[in-house]
């Protein structure tokens, strides 16, 4: 799957893996004028789909053709956040120019699903919460919490199943958190651009049960495997077990 939302021609197309060759197509003009996440493929038994984080609509497409399968007005005007699934349900999160949305949705959605005015939920939408959201950073969803860390260094959490905030506070008055959250050992891991991780216990209030300075400045998604975090800086990489 390649995503291309350049103004001028923005389009989303499938390629075949082995030799290149253009699978399908389709023009995204008139559904987003730019995003900078990558497109989930989503396969839920009944189909596979291509769902796009973008300005002013989020837009899913059919994996098969390309066919547009539904779409969402969202908020943020720069979405770069990844919609990803979790118990069932499409999350997607943006932010900047005033509104940061943050939805739940049915993958099973279909048609314009956009919202009412002043309504959360609709047939579609299970959820969502209108100035929640995060600006790069993608949320993640860990022991039936949402946590979301933002560029301004405030943490979020909401109840996953419905939506409403447990928390939401300012790490540090020098943090700054580019990175995605990650969440493993009943602890969600937040990375800051100075190179501070901080270390949350899960769970509806905020408990910080540490701040690890790295030493330097980290934009990049941890990884998590096998019992080891791995933390890529602006000049190194490290495990940590």
């Amino acid at each position: 799957m390649l995503l291309c939302d350049d103004p001028k021609n923005p389009f989303v197309g499938a390629f075949d893996l082995s030799n290149g060759k253009e699978l399908w197509r389709a023009s995204r003009k008139g559904a987003s004028e730019g995003s900078w996440g990558s497109p989930l493929i989503h396969n839920d038994g009944a189909r596979t789909q291509v769902v796009t984080n973008g300005w002013p609509y989020v837009v899913s497409y059919d994996l098969e053709d390309g066919k547009e399968l539904w779409r969402l007005r969202s908020g943020g005007d720069i979405p770069i956040p990844t919609p990803f699934v979790a118990d069932g349900l499409i999350v997607v999160s943006n932010a900047h120019g005033g509104k940061s949305p943050l939805f739940a949705i049915r993958p099973s959605a279909k048609g314009d699903i956009s919202l009412a005015d002043g309504s959360t939920s609709n047939e579609w939408i299970v959820w969502s919460v209108p100035n929640g959201g995060s600006y790069i950073s993608t949320p993640v969803v860990y022991g039936g919490y949402v946590y979301l860390a933002n560029h301004n260094g405030v943490i979020r959490c909401f109840d996953f199943k419905t939506g409403i905030k447990m928390y939401e506070e300012r790490l540090g008055k020098d943090s700054s958190c580019s990175a995605s959250l990650v969440a493993a050992d009943g602890k969600v891991y937040c990375p800051d651009e100075q190179g501070v991780v901080h270390v949350i216990k899960s769970g509806p209030k905020l408990e910080v049960l540490a701040r690890n300075d790295l030493g330097e400045p980290c934009l990049a998604t941890p990884a998590i495997s096998q019992g080891v975090l791995y933390f890529r800086t602006a000049a190194s990489l490290m495990a940590i077990g």
